[in-house]
C-alpha cells in the first residue's frame, strides 16, 4: 500500500493544522484531523515515517500576481521580476522569495512570499522532524477550469482558484463582494459572468454555482496538489540531497566488498557534491551580478531608471527592450570570458548606447571581450585602472 501525508499549515504558528493520510492505490482517506497549532507537528512524526510528504501553505502568507513579459528577451526579464514587482510589494524585495509559474500568451504567474515566512514553515516541521517533498499554496491545488472558479470552505475561509496561477483566500463577506465584481465585470465586457464550481455548499446568488461532489476540504487538495503549478522548494529552500543514505544497505555486507562500494560511492558523492557547490557558487554570483545590474544598491535612482524601462517595455517596448535585446545578444561575449565581471551598468536612451562598468584580471581579459562584442557592436573603451591586482573601467557598447 502507497501511503502519502499531506499537512496544511496557516501562516501562523497559532492557526489550526489540518493534516491527512491517504492510499494512493486504494485511493481511500486512511486517517485524518486538525492539530490545534504548530507546537503539535511532533504528533505528526510517527504517521509520517517513511512516507511521502506533501505540504500545502495558506494563500493567505502569499502574493499572487501576473506579469506581462516582452516577446523577445523573456529570459532577461524572469530575472527582474523582483525590481519589475518592487512598487507592489510591502517589503524589500530581497526579503522575499519569488517563484514563477505559468506563462501564456506572455503572461507570467508569479508566487511572492517572505523568507521569514518560509524558514518559519520549515522550523516548524523540522523540528517534528518531518522533511516535506514540496510546498505548494493550497488555493492553487483546487481543480482548474477556465472556464470558472473553484471554490472550497476551510474553516472560516474560502478558497479561490480564478485561474492556472492565480487565486485567493478570503472571507465570506470578501466572498460576496468578489461575486459582485464579477457580475459588474462581466456588464462592462459584455459577456456572461463566470460560473463557480463549489466544492463545500455555497449559495451565491450572483452567479451560477455548480455543487461538486463533496469531500473533505485537505482531500480536494490533496488530489490537486500533484499538478499544482508552483512548488516553493526551489531557489534557496530546495531540498538538500542527502548523499551518503544509500551506505546504510550494505553495512552486513562483507568487509572487503563493503569498503570497495563504500569508497566508490564516496567518489561519486563528493563529485555530486562538488557539481552542486559549483553550480550554487554560479547561482550566488550571478545573484549579485543581477542586483548590480538591477538594484545598484545604494544607488536609487538607478533602481528606477531599470524600473522604468522594464515598465516601458511591458507598454510595448521602447528602452527596455533595446537594453535587453543588447545584453542578450552580450551573452556569448560574457561566457567566452568569465573572469570579465560587470560591476554596473546604464543605458543611455538619447545616445542608445550602454555603457558597462567592468572589471577583469588583466587587459588580455578585456581586450578578448572587446573583439567578440565588436562583432555586433561598436565597442568604445574608457579609461581603464590598474590596481595591481584588477583592471576597472568602462565600455560603451552601441548598436550599429
Amino acid at each position: 500500500m502507497s501511503e502519502q501525508v499531506y499537512i496544511r499549515l496557516g501562516r501562523d504558528f497559532d492557526q489550526p493544522i489540518s493534516w491527512l493520510l491517504y492510499s494512493t492505490t486504494e485511493d481511500e482517506v486512511i486517517a485524518s484531523g486538525e492539530l490545534a497549532n504548530a507546537g503539535q507537528l511532533e504528533e505528526l512524526t510517527e504517521r509520517a515515517r517513511g512516507k511521502t510528504l506533501d505540504v500545502l501553505v495558506s494563500a493567505e502568507a502569499v502574493t499572487l500576481t501576473q506579469v506581462e513579459l516582452p516577446e523577445k528577451g523573456q529570459r532577461q526579464a524572469l530575472k527582474a521580476l523582483p525590481f519589475m514587482l518592487e512598487e507592489e510589494l510591502a517589503q524589500d524585495v530581497e526579503q522575499c522569495h519569488f517563484v514563477v509559474g505559468p506563462i501564456d500568451n506572455n503572461i507570467a504567474s508569479v508566487a511572492v512570499v517572505a523568507k521569514a515566512q518560509m524558514s518559519q514553515w520549515l522550523d516548524w516541521l523540522a523540528a517534528a522532524e518531518l522533511t516535506p517533498r514540496k510546498m505548494v499554496i493550497d488555493v492553487l491545488s483546487l481543480p482548474h477550469d477556465s472556464e470558472q472558479w473553484s471554490a472550497i470552505q476551510l474553516g472560516e475561509q474560502w478558497l479561490l482558484r480564478l485561474q492556472a496561477g492565480q487565486g485567493m483566500s478570503v472571507s465570506p463577506e470578501w466572498l460576496s463582494l468578489l461575486a459582485a465584481k464579477e457580475v459588474a465585470d462581466a456588464a462592462d465586457e459584455e459577456r456572461d459572468p463566470i460560473s463557480v464550481a463549489a466544492y463545500s455548499p455555497l449559495e451565491l446568488p450572483m452567479l451560477e454555482v455548480r455543487q461538486q461532489t463533496l469531500e473533505l476540504p485537505l482531500l480536494v487538495l490533496a488530489k490537486g496538489a500533484a499538478k499544482a503549478p508552483m512548488n516553493l522548494l526551489s531557489g534557496e529552500f530546495a531540498p538538500k540531497r542527502e548523499y551518503f543514505k544509500a551506505f546504510k544497505l550494505w553495512q552486513k555486507v562483507a568487509v572487503v566488498a563493503g569498503v570497495c562500494l563504500l569508497l566508490g560511492m564516496l567518489n561519486n558523492g563528493l563529485q555530486w557534491y562538488l557539481y552542486n557547490a559549483e553550480a550554487d557558487a554560479l547561482e550566488e554570483q550571478a545573484s549579485k551580478v543581477y542586483q548590480q545590474l538591477f538594484n545598484s544598491t545604494p544607488r536609487k535612482g538607478l533602481v528606477r531608471t531599470q524600473i522604468d524601462s522594464k515598465l516601458r517595455e511591458l507598454q510595448g517596448g521602447g528602452e527596455g527592450s533595446q537594453l535587453f535585446s543588447v545584453m542578450d545578444e552580450l551573452d556569448k561575449a560574457f561566457e567566452e570570458v568569465p573572469s570579465l565581471k560587470l560591476s554596473g551598468i546604464r543605458y543611455d536612451a538619447n545616445r542608445q548606447e550602454l555603457r558597462l562598468s567592468i572589471k577583469a584580471e588583466n587587459f588580455a581579459h578585456i581586450e578578448q571581450f572587446q573583439n567578440l562584442a565588436s562583432q555586433q557592436f561598436d565597442v568604445n573603451a574608457g579609461s581603464m585602472n590598474d590596481s595591481g591586482e584588477m583592471i576597472t573601467g568602462t565600455i560603451t557598447i552601441k548598436e550599429r
